[in-house]
């Protein structure tokens, strides 16, 4: 059994299976053979550079015979002969396609005599297959086919399909052909595959399209420089040959792998002209993916390349390379297709007029790299270029066995070329973005120089800062009426494991400017960003590493409770087009429902022709328009399109009468270019500005979606809204449980939730998708509707989808945003469950990260799963008649307010361990609650506290007993709890009414010791957040007697550290 050459981890040359012994013919007059036996072992040594020459003339004729020790499976083994001859030009024609006919009539035209090599295998003495060059026919095609390795070494590749053990090779010459002959230089099929490969590659054209070109010219030139090491060299691919043929013609070139794979995608780098990436001929250009000679997979190019530039390419007039991955479709486990052979066709286009003038294709690349590039972690550092901080790698300390001395070949996941060959290139371009590199040229015992090593470069997260993430500061701590809210920003309070550091600096996160040691004030609440970093050395031009931990200061103030935030929309809607643009639904953008939406769409036109737009107003703004300097935000979304379409997505704002005010926007601008293709939702905030940049006052917003030459564009608008600051008065109606209709049925979101977006990005490997990889989003959110006691609390039925077999090798995301800022000290819930009913625990979720925001503004750190609690949901005794295998992830509480926060899966990091879809079941903001003392015994004689996590927030108690299932949990051996029932009359009256006091407290009379005496009694609080309910209801469970105590525990609300 042959061991697999694309499975082996080692740089192996393989097991060649050569011939033993060898013969000749013998001369017709004595004398011994033609070619003595030292001549005829060239055709078989291990020098691959030699050969044996086998000769004819008018006058003799050559004959070589190769026998192997044993039979050869033909079915199951390649077989290679790599030679040469004295008319190239006949391999050429044949490597090309030229059969038959067509083949005896060009080289009829080519000689001046008969030269005829053959090709005989046996088994014993008995022939299993022949062939002869000039005789060669399209049905040989399957048995032998003549190819170029990237040097422009000739083979033929042989698939005889039955056993042999014996190659007879014989050169003959007739005529005036004066003499010829065919040179061999190795033989051989692999016992043991080699680990690095040589792919070798062939092409063929449509019979008119060869009889067109005759023997003046071949309709693919240079055929192996899209298999060579040299990226500025390349194949021409005959494109404009086709246009004075009929229609279903084309030309195909191949490039053969020596087994079947569904481990690795393709790299290609072509120039295209423009015209092949217009609408209507777009289809013309495919990669074929096959296996045994049938196609398995196809990727249209005007599909793959959107990957690509592909707006500039076009206004570049097509005369600029491009590369992309292209990858084969999936079975139904989600798996690549296996395939040992990939094709480029260019096929006739239906439309030719815009190919008139527009040149050939050019082939300069294409290679077989990884589908899993080999993850690795490598310490980076941060550059800051125009206020932007990115963080980077040093490539030399990334490639393995490095010498500053060898060339590398070396492309990033976007497919751009890094130049990596000279010493300057290398000083120039050694730090490069953290991502996905292909590296070709490394030479050690464990990659291969001629191909790519792929390797996806992360963050090495071994090294951290301690110290405060939040700190929490009041506006007027004095209550004098101004603001003294300060914070000395000492580097004492921070330490790191970094080697080599020395301390850290802290800076402003907003600025980039250095605030150690400084203390600074702030004149009004909110949140600010700071950062602290440790170097691994002193001098910056020595750093190779640095880490980062984010400072999240929040200033506050009781001002806070007297306004609260609320959403408004956009609630009137027009639109307009020019040409072929249009806009669909376009109601739905204004209807209150940020889940429902509204479509401006572009068909593919060649032209580039069509606009158009929807705007999108407020109420009562002619009169009272928005203030100046009031962000404007805008939820968009894209199906199966890529952030290069979004180009064409521009915003612009309106004045109070609906006319346009200041300069276009483009969506391109935000920093999208993580997205891939797929269903995505995402927010655009802007500040409406004149042409000068200053703020003014607006009424709405128009959002333009622009054709892109040749390509279909679409955009999703759900709708636009504002945050606006209200004040709290008696007439203030609290909001009810958000009800959406964007999906089908529709849907009563859980308490704590407006709204979710979601995603697929980029991890690193620029290999996109066209599905989206969270399923059903607003499933995480959904709560139980109908009249039972549950009505309103979350669902454990239903459940988001983060379906890693739609976006392998990508990051999925899920943005819930709250309706409420959660405030410091609240946590979240999030209840999961795997595939299959994995037991889940911190290892398996480690490619999990929960970042919290305030609007766009990053809160904290990313919180990785270390940092996780993790709790059976029926052991938490939350309802779970439904709960089996679902548990509780719970983000551990922060000293900062936050209103959403972003769940990510990569699927890099552990893929699959969770299975194929792991299930986000819901997500709720629940604010703490812990009991001062370990003991859940309440007295009647003395009172009950509650410590209030703010002013802005009270609490409602009373009390309620659990309903429970029918039948024990086999898992917990406990009945489950399947609803709440409230005691009627329970409620404690609050003995204490300052709003400025630090806890409530509540008289308590009863010992409802019919409930206790059956251990189902329960405390339950309810959170008031500016005198409306905040958060899921919490309940705890108790025992209450008539007990001698003087002080029951405290129920503690706070975060300690605060």
């Amino acid at each position: 059994m042959q061991t697999s050459l694309l499975g082996q981890p080692v740089n192996s040359a393989g097991v060649k299976s050569r011939p033993t012994s060898s013969g000749s013919n013998p001369k017709p007059l004595g004398g011994g053979d033609y070619m003595p036996l030292a001549e005829r072992q060239k055709a078989y040594d291990t020098n691959e550079d030699s050969f044996t020459q086998v000769k004819s003339s008018t006058l003799e004729s050559y004959i070589l015979t190769l026998t192997h020790p044993s039979a050869i499976d033909g079915t199951k083994h390649v077989y290679y002969i790599k030679l040469s001859s004295s008319e190239n030009e006949t391999l050429d024609y044949i490597l090309g396609g030229y059969v038959g006919t067509l083949l005896k009539d060009i080289l009829g035209g080519l000689l001046g005599g008969l030269h005829e090599t053959t090709f005989t295998f046996n088994q014993g003495t008995t022939p299993v297959y022949k062939v002869g060059l000039r005789d060669y026919k399209d049905t040989d095609e399957s048995k032998i086919r003549f190819v170029k390795d990237a040097k422009g070494n000739y083979y033929a590749r042989v698939t005889a399909g039955a056993n042999f053990n014996q190659i007879v090779i014989q050169d003959q010459t007739s005529g005036l052909g004066g003499s010829n002959y065919m040179n061999i230089y190795d033989s051989f099929y692999y016992s043991t595959l080699p680990s690095c490969p040589e792919i070798l590659t062939n092409y063929k054209a449509t019979g008119e399209v060869l009889t067109l070109l005759g023997s003046t010219t071949r309709p693919i030139t240079n055929e192996h420089f899209a298999i060579d090491s040299d990226l500025q060299s390349f194949t021409t691919i005959g494109s404009s040959k086709l246009l004075s043929v009929g229609l279903n013609n084309q030309i195909e070139q191949f490039f053969y792998l020596p087994e079947e794979t569904n481990k690795k995608v393709v790299r290609l780098k072509m120039q295209m002209p423009s015209g092949l990436l217009k609408a209507d001929v777009a289809s013309g250009v495919e990669v074929l993916f096959y296996s045994n000679n049938a196609v398995v997979s196809t990727v249209k190019v005007n599909q793959s390349v959107l990957k690509a530039d592909v707006l500039g390419i076009i206004n570049g007039g097509g005369n600029i390379p491009f590369s992309f991955l292209a990858t084969p479709d999936k079975d139904v486990n989600g798996n690549f297709v296996k395939y040992d052979k990939v094709s480029i066709r260019v096929k006739k286009p239906i439309s030719v007029g815009v190919l008139a003038s527009s040149g050939d294709l050019q082939l300069y690349d294409v290679a077989f790299v990884d589908a899993s590039p080999k993850i690795v972690n490598r310490c980076s550092r941060e550059f800051i270029n125009a206020g932007i901080r990115e963080r980077k790698f040093d490539l030399t300390q990334m490639i393995p066995s490095y010498d500053a001395s060898h060339e590398y070949v070396i492309v990033n996941q976007q497919q751009k070329e890094i130049p990596f060959k000279t010493a300057a290139e290398k000083e120039a371009n050694k730090w490069q973005p953290l991502g996905t590199y292909y590296i070709k040229g490394i030479n050690t015992s464990e990659y291969c120089p001629n191909v790519y090593a792929s390797f996806n470069v992360q963050d090495q997260q071994d090294y951290k800062i301690t110290g405060k993430s939040s700190i929490s500061v009041k506006l007027d701590a004095d209550n004098n009426g101004q603001p003294d809210a300060s914070v000395l920003f000492s580097s004492a309070l921070y330490q790191s494991n970094l080697p080599g550091a020395s301390g850290v600096q802290i800076f402003d996160e907003r600025t980039n400017q250095e605030v150690t040691g400084q203390t600074i004030s702030f004149n009004q609440i909110g949140t600010y960003n700071y950062y602290v970093k440790a170097k691994n050395a002193a001098l910056d031009a020595n750093v190779t590493c640095d880490i980062i931990k984010r400072i999240t200061v929040y200033v506050y103030d009781k001002q806070e409770c007297e306004y609260k935030y609320k959403q408004r929309v956009a609630t009137q809607v027009s639109k307009g087009n020019v040409l072929t643009g249009a806009v669909l639904n376009e109601a739905n953008a204004a209807d209150q429902d940020l889940s429902t939406y509204a479509t401006i769409s572009n068909p593919i036109n060649v032209l580039g022709i069509g606009t158009a737009w929807v705007n999108l107003m407020f109420d009562n703004v002619v009169n009272t328009p928005i203030a100046a300097g009031t962000p404007v935000t805008i939820k968009l979304g894209q199906q199966f399109s890529l952030v290069e379409l979004i180009r064409g997505t521009t915003v612009q704002a309106l004045d109070k009468n609906g006319a346009t005010i200041g300069p276009l926007i483009s969506i391109g601008e935000l920093a999208l270019v993580n997205l891939l293709a797929g269903d995505n939702t995402f927010e655009y905030s802007f500040i409406p500005k004149d042409s000068g940049g200053n703020a003014v006052a607006y009424g709405g917003v128009r959002v333009l979606n622009g054709g892109l030459l040749g390509v279909a564009t679409s955009a999703r608008v759900y709708g636009a809204y504002i945050d606006e600051r209200i004040a709290i008065n008696a007439s203030l109606v609290c909001d009810t449980n958000t009800v959406i209709k964007g999906v089908n049925p529709n849907l009563v979101l859980n308490a704590t939730t407006k709204d979710v977006l979601y995603g697929v990005e980029d991890a690193g490997l620029g290999v996109a998708t066209s599905l989206s990889g969270v399923l059903n989003p607003y499933y995480a959110v959904d709560a139980v509707e109908g009249s039972t006691s549950l009505s309103g609390t979350p669902n454990y039925n239903t459940a988001a989808v983060f379906n890693s077999s739609a976006a392998v090798l990508n990051r999925q995301k899920l943005v819930v945003k709250f309706k409420e800022i959660a405030r410091p000290g609240d946590k979240v819930q999030i209840v999961m469950s795997a595939e299959g009913g994995i037991l889940l625990d911190l290892n398996l979720l480690k490619n999990f990260t929960i970042q919290r925001f305030m609007g766009n503004n990053p809160i904290g750190d990313p919180v990785h799963s270390e940092a996780f609690e993790i709790i059976r949901l029926d052991l938490l005794k939350l309802i779970s008649d439904q709960a089996k295998d679902k548990y509780v992830v719970s983000l551990p509480a922060i000293g900062a307010p936050f209103d959403r926060i972003e769940i990510k899966m990569d699927n890099v990091v552990s893929v699959n361990l969770l299975g194929v879809k792991t299930y986000v079941w819901d997500v709720s903001v629940v604010p703490t609650f812990t009991l001062e003392i370990d003991s859940n015994n309440l007295c009647v004689t003395a009172p009950l506290e509650i410590e209030k996590l703010d002013v802005c927030t009270t609490y409602d108690l009373s009390f309620a007993s659990a309903e429970y299932s029918s039948v024990i949990n086999p898992v917990t051996n406990q009945y489950d709890i399947i609803g709440w029932k409230d005691i009627p009359n329970s409620s404690l009256h609050e003995i204490t009414s300052n709003s400025n006091a630090d806890k409530q407290v509540f008289e308590l009379k009863k010992t409802y010791s019919s409930y206790s005496k059956t251990d189902n009694l329960y405390l339950k609080i309810t959170t008031k957040r500016q005198g409306c309910r905040y958060g899921n209801v919490q309940y705890l469970k108790v025992i209450v007697k008539n007990c001698g105590s003087i002080v029951n525990p405290l129920i503690r609300t706070r975060l300690e550290s605060n």
